[in-house]
């Protein structure tokens, strides 16, 4: 879901730039989508259904990360990009792998965060 999302924001970027008034099909995009995304992998993933009041604070956090990890990835490509050696492959190669590694880590520490808080709400209803 999250490559998904990847390319339909790189496909909105696209057409933000063909567009005369595209800036406005980036923030639905970006601003809803990604942390829609996140809120549906944290509540249906897990073997329990974890409550949408444990999804959410999760999902903006990872948002705002992925959001600022791709943002990052995409600036890489643009200062290093011109690169056409063996260097330059290499390097695309390893910062595809960092983005990668990255990402993965906010996905793992906002389904933490989720699993946390679902269950210090339930031992607090249950004292």
């Amino acid at each position: 879901m999250l490559m998904l999302a990847f390319v339909v924001i790189t496909g909105v970027n696209w057409l933000t730039q063909r567009a005369a008034y595209g800036w406005a099909l980036l923030i639905p995009t970006s601003l809803v989508m990604v942390p829609l995304t996140f809120a549906l992998l944290f509540r249906y993933l897990p073997p329990r259904r974890v409550p949408w009041r444990h999804v959410w604070f999760a999902a903006l956090l990872c948002s705002v990360a992925w959001l600022a990890v791709t943002r990052l990835l995409a600036l890489s490509g643009t200062f290093f990009g011109n690169n056409l050696s063996a260097y330059g492959a290499v390097g695309t190669l390893l910062a595809a792998m960092l983005w990668i590694n990255l990402v993965s880590q906010c996905l793992f520490f906002g389904a933490e965060l989720c699993k946390v808080s679902g269950q210090t709400t339930s031992q607090a209803h249950e004292t």
